[in-house]
């Protein structure tokens, strides 16, 4: 079994984060890591959803029980690069994190809303003919996908009955998902983490978005699924983003622990 170096460790941190993947460009991403993985006998194929978005799947032996892995290799827009204290693109070291980019929220009642672009006019002594917001909702399944897409088709018919025209167009609906987070699995990353880290890791749900939508179709409740790594979510998508170095390093263990006990 291959045993990476901490230099090794952060040299590959250090490639990815160098890559301008936000929101697309995947394939360079896809690309570096299928090289990496053949490096060490691992195959893996590309998976191409359109010129440059690419999912990358590889698989390590066979049989059961089969552990799935999945992670992420787009980022999302660093926004101002001025506000940031170091470049969101290369690697930095400060005070014992690594800063970069893997980059908000309001909760209305139930609901996790952000309007994140806003499209209008184009000068300032004249109202727009047109406006165009995206927004992103996050939602549970106690106030599911159908009652939000309701709710906001319900509002815009209410002002066009009073003259304005507003459509509402629905880009993406993935379901919100549940499970009771309990499994030998959570119970072993728990140990895992008290061990490596010297960290109580209390189970609690999510509202970020995550492949759960896909991989938990059809599961009961029960199914195992976690979300556990080292990243800071309080810092998620924000400017001068980090992981702690020593977290970094311990994952590693904790990854191979994890799998080598649940592979049993």
């Amino acid at each position: 079994m291959k045993h990476f170096t901490e230099e090794e460790k952060i040299k590959i941190l250090s490639d990815i984060i160098a890559i301008k993947s936000v929101n697309e460009n995947e394939i360079e991403v896809a690309n570096y890591l299928k090289d990496l993985f053949a490096e060490y006998g691992i195959e893996s194929k590309i998976v191409p959803v359109t010129n440059t978005r690419v999912n990358l799947v590889a698989e390590i032996g066979s049989g059961s029980p089969v552990i799935g892995i999945s992670g992420h290799m787009d980022v999302v827009s660093p926004g101002d690069v001025s506000q940031w204290t170091s470049d969101p693109f290369t690697l930095t070291e400060r005070d014992g994190k690594l800063n970069g980019d893997d980059r908000k929220n309001e909760v209305l009642d139930k609901l996790v809303m952000s309007t994140t672009i806003f499209n209008a006019g184009n000068q300032v002594n004249s109202v727009p003919e047109k406006a165009v917001a995206e927004i992103n909702v996050r939602t549970i399944p106690e106030f599911d996908n159908d009652e939000v897409i309701d709710l906001f088709k319900t509002t815009a018919n209410k002002y066009n009955q009073e003259g304005s025209k507003i459509d509402v167009e629905v880009t993406m609906s993935l379901p919100s998902v549940f499970t009771s987070g309990q499994s030998e699995m959570v119970d072993l990353a728990k140990e895992l983490g008290k061990k490596h880290l010297g960290l109580e890791i209390s189970v609690k749900g999510s509202p970020g978005v995550t492949d759960a939508s896909n991989l938990l179709r059809d599961k009961d409740d029960n199914f195992p699924f976690m979300m556990f790594g080292p990243g800071e979510t309080k810092m998620a998508h924000k400017t001068d983003e980090y992981v702690y170095k020593d977290y970094y390093f311990a994952f590693f263990n904790i990854y191979k622990e994890l799998i080598l006990e649940l592979s049993k």
